[in-house]
């Protein structure tokens, strides 16, 4: 596998332990096949692919993972983007960007009653969340609970200052 750092993009060697580019620590790097690195070209969709990312190598560095998960729902890699948030979660179970995040992936997987769950777990840690509560009302919406949906759809509306 080749590394590529995850922050600036960089190329490094198998053996380096920080990016030449940009100094990022090892556990910033984004593992790729050899395939991957003879097209050449390094951008955010290489970790469309599962196993894109080591998750093994990397430290259980919660930031890290976060920033891998959301690289992962951007490429709509949405199994990959559940585990690294889940890895969040085993590191601290209190994050609520990291079950904001796992809700996300959910939703994107379809397991919406899931989603529903951790939307409820992301808005116990920041009930502020508006973001939170308008997706929680979509995932509601495709379960056909449509009251409960409207009713997390006008919460987010208020925290915005809409209603």
């Amino acid at each position: 596998m080749t590394k590529f750092c995850g922050n600036c993009g960089g190329g490094a060697s198998d053996n380096a332990r920080f990016c030449p580019g940009c100094g990022a620590a090892l556990a910033q790097f984004i593992y790729v096949s050899p395939a991957q690195t003879a097209e050449g070209v390094f951008n955010r969709s290489v970790i469309q692919q599962i196993g894109a990312i080591n998750i093994g190598a990397m430290a259980d560095d919660k930031d890290t993972y976060i920033h891998q998960g959301n690289l992962a729902f951007e490429a709509q890699d949405y199994q990959l983007a559940r585990q690294c948030y889940d890895r969040v979660l085993a590191i601290n179970p209190d994050c609520a960007e990291a079950w904001y995040g796992r809700a996300g992936a959910l939703s994107g997987l379809r397991h919406y009653q899931e989603a529903v769950a951790s939307y409820d777990n992301a808005l116990a840690l920041a009930p502020n969340n508006a973001n939170a509560w308008n997706n929680r009302g979509f995932a509601l919406r495709y379960l056909g609970r449509l009251q409960e949906a409207q009713e997390s759809f006008k919460k987010a509306r208020e925290l915005l200052g809409l209603a």
